[in-house]
């Protein structure tokens, strides 16, 4: 319908997989000899159904935003004077509870797990350096980095369709030099390619969920997935969205979507925070009671704002515990 024979570099780009699925799909649902202008309002119904029953709801509405997309390709080509998709909601809906972020020990484990040097490169490219796997690994070349200046010239087919992105620069972080050197002192003279073995692999997911097992940690949803937005969540965290999103490759709409996560450090660190009231409510409970603003430093007197009252005597037992300055004690 689409697509015709793949070549070499779009059979291991997931993007494109993921089109010949939906193109699948409408096959299947419409037949071959269904014309374009002949697909209605309730066929988009019909076939948004079966999709439904065929597969998760995440994956039915992204193939029915690709199929949607089809169609907009056929109003532009003016086959068509609409689109029947059109009423269809087909936002894409993250699943939280698939999301999973790979601890450093995590990860340690599993590269202690693998058989060979080009598996922890592999791995390596996902956790730490953030790259799409296969699209993005499996076209990796060594004349791509750049040992002197500390950074990796990392090929993007997912977005190369887009003006100025098809092509990123990714720091060479200290956990990824030390795989890939690893693996580029057992290459032989005149590779081109970092994974010439594991660029052929068609599912490297397989392999991957074996070597998670054999390292003792549980198993995990959309492994690789998780190992890009784990390097996604830390880079935020340390570095901020504008250089974590230019480093991974994707805008910071997509990153709050689909790759950023709360993590258990993340929520350590909010319990031991302090607020400029908590400190205040602390001091007057380490010397002996409620210090008076006259007594405080001037930044650290509340603020009194007109018509608002300063002696929330009735707040008390919600922000501070029933017995006072002390916490409620949470029940067992």
């Amino acid at each position: 319908m689409f697509y015709g024979v793949l070549s070499s570099a779009e059979y291991f780009d997931p993007t494109v997989i993921t089109w010949k699925n939906a193109e699948r799909n409408m096959l299947s649902f419409f037949g071959s000899d269904k014309l374009l202008t002949g697909i209605t309002e309730d066929d988009g119904e019909g076939f948004e159904r079966y999709l439904k029953s065929q597969v998760a709801e995440a994956t039915a509405r992204k193939r029915l935003s690709i199929s949607k997309q089809f169609l907009s390709s056929a109003i532009k080509a003016r086959i068509l004077a609409h689109n029947p998709f059109d009423g269809l909601r087909t936002a894409n809906k993250t699943n939280r509870k698939r999301q999973h972020f790979v601890t450093p020990q995590e990860t340690g484990s599993i590269l202690s797990s693998c058989s060979n040097a080009e598996w922890r490169a592999l791995i390596a490219l996902a956790r730490y350096g953030g790259l799409r796997v296969p699209s993005e690994s499996a076209i990796l070349e060594w004349d791509d980095i750049n040992w002197g200046e500390s950074c990796i010239h990392v090929h993007a087919p997912k977005t190369e369709h887009h003006e100025d992105e098809g092509d990123r620069i990714v720091p060479l972080f200290p956990e990824l030099r030390h795989a890939l050197t690893e693996l580029w002192e057992e290459m032989p003279p005149g590779e081109v390619f970092v994974l010439p073995n594991l660029r052929h692999t068609t599912n490297p997911l397989t392999t991957l969920t074996r070597i998670i097992k054999r390292a003792g940690v549980k198993p995990f949803p959309k492994a690789w997935i998780n190992m890009r937005a784990t390097r996604a969540t830390e880079l935020e965290n340390e570095f901020g969205a504008h250089k974590a999103t230019e480093w991974c490759g994707h805008t910071e709409k997509i990153a709050e979507a689909h790759y950023w996560m709360v993590t258990a450090d993340d929520v350590s660190k909010a319990a031991e925070w302090r607020s400029g009231g908590a400190h205040v409510v602390q001091q007057g409970a380490e010397t002996g009671g409620n210090a008076s603003q006259s007594d405080l430093p001037a930044h650290e007197k509340t603020p009194v704002f007109p018509g608002s009252a300063t002696d929330c005597e009735e707040l008390q037992p919600v922000l501070m515990g029933d017995e006072g300055l002390e916490p409620p004690t949470p029940s067992v």
